[in-house]
């Protein structure tokens, strides 16, 4: 959230530059970062300043930037929690977390970051234990 709230994506860039250094050095090869979810509920447990901000856009920004530091100093990146875990009030590590939002709302909010990862070179990618059931079609829904 810190880096986030600076807004400068050379920064972002560059601790992915020195994690991936750093890494490397030690022999590490793949970062579990960085965190693309959007911070958008103030009652969730689990994300809260692990995101760059609230804006989609701003975490797209920021996000792209870690990776490009990551990926162009020798370490994969890898892009979570898809599809989104920012908006859900439920702890991720107790329970199976439900994300409610509608369609539209996951492709305008929190879908952004991780389509912008995708484009931006992404190589990996861990999704969150969770229900997202406006994405599901009706016919697989859980009932």
């Amino acid at each position: 959230m810190g880096l986030g709230a600076s807004r400068d994506t050379s920064l972002a860039y560059q601790q992915g530059r020195i994690t991936a250094e750093e890494g490397r050095a030690l022999g590490v090869h793949i970062a579990f970062a960085p965190v693309l979810d959007v911070n958008n509920n103030a009652a969730n447990p689990v994300i809260g300043v692990r995101s760059f901000s609230e804006d989609p856009r701003l975490v797209a920004e920021m996000g792209v930037a870690l990776i490009h530091g990551l990926q162009e100093h020798g370490m994969m990146a890898t892009g979570k929690h898809f599809p989104g875990h920012g908006d859900t009030d439920e702890n991720s590590h107790l329970t199976v977390t439900t994300v409610r939002a509608p369609r539209a709302r996951l492709d305008s909010v929190e879908l952004v970051p991780f389509r912008r990862a995708i484009a931006g070179g992404l190589q990996g990618m861990m999704t969150f234990h969770g229900f997202v059931p406006r994405s599901t079609p009706r016919r697989f829904r859980r009932r």
